[in-house]
């Protein structure tokens, strides 16, 4: 065992699940955010608020909806960045393990070819 984990290089650490969790969760905080811009957006358009000062509520209103989408859309490209970050760390585990399992077979062979020369 110690030669083969030798041979493979070191264990590409991080935790896969954890990583695509995290990813699930911030999306759904993406998720949630755009549905109160919406829900803002749609109050502040329902207000029969008229004249100068119901145009600037309506428009600052309409700025805190924007605000809210583009922090979603800020959060969704983490999650993005996180779910290719535990695909990738999925693929070193697993070609870590390939790597070790040859590695084992081979030993496994040179001991055999070993023990029939004796």
């Amino acid at each position: 065992m110690a030669l083969s984990a030798c041979n493979a290089g070191p264990w590409p650490s991080g935790d896969v699940h954890a990583t695509q969790v995290r990813a699930h969760g911030l999306r759904a905080t993406a998720e949630q955010l755009d549905a109160a811009a919406a829900r803002v957006g749609a109050r502040a358009d329902e207000l029969v608020y008229e004249g100068p000062a119901g145009e600037r509520f309506r428009a600052s209103v309409h700025e805190l909806r924007d605000e809210l989408r583009r922090e979603a859309g800020r959060i969704r490209t983490v999650a993005h960045v996180l779910s290719r970050a535990a695909g990738t760390l999925l693929e070193q585990q697993r070609a870590w393990q390939r790597r070790t399992a040859e590695f084992e077979r081979q030993a496994a062979d040179d001991r055999a070819r070993r023990a029939a020369g004796r």
